[in-house]
């Protein structure tokens, strides 16, 4: 489960996802439930998730096969060719598509350079039904436990033991004064 903030955006959101999808991908199946205080952004939020894990969408064939591409030339020794953003690529890659599947796809593919479509027919074969599965919860209010209300921040101002941000403590002047 992840919850996330009334605020608008998904950035955290999609940092969680890339931070555990090795690990999700590993599992033989799990269910992952999406809970904002608003519906706003359900919607984007599963899309993200579909796009990261369900293999035979357009964008993952796509990926897969610049990462084949890229795989191949460090295969063949070309590393030359490759540019900074090619080898960060095909070290993901190989953290994502190093299961005994994708290895399967790997060699058919570089044995007759197959191109998308063909990838994914491949990708189909194993990938009837997702082994995961998505769904969001409404949150009857917004739980922002890490926000400047929560009471998690203790250099605020209003803070019961009396310290400050030290931009607070002094002004632009003043020299730290040693007790």
């Amino acid at each position: 489960m992840y919850c996330d903030s009334a605020n608008w955006g998904l950035f955290h959101y999609i940092t969680h996802l890339r931070s555990y999808e090795h690990f999700l991908r590993r599992l033989s199946g799990f269910n992952f439930v999406y809970a904002s205080p608003s519906s706003a952004k359900f919607h984007r939020a599963e899309q993200f998730f579909r796009s990261t894990f369900e293999e035979t969408s357009t964008a993952n064939v796509r990926s897969l096969a610049r990462y084949f591409r890229l795989r191949r030339l460090w295969d063949e020794n070309k590393h030359s060719l490759l540019t900074r953003a090619d080898r960060d690529l095909l070290r993901y890659g190989n953290q994502r598509y190093r299961d005994e599947f994708s290895e399967s796809v790997y060699r058919k593919w570089a044995a007759g350079g197959t191109e998308e479509q063909a990838l994914e027919a491949l990708l189909g074969v194993q990938l009837t039904a997702p082994k995961w599965g998505f769904r969001t919860h409404l949150l009857p209010r917004d739980y922002d436990i890490f926000g400047s209300d929560s009471g998690m921040d203790r250099r605020t101002r209003d803070s019961k033991d009396g310290s400050v941000p030290r931009s607070a403590s002094r002004s632009g002047g003043e020299k730290a004064k040693h007790f």
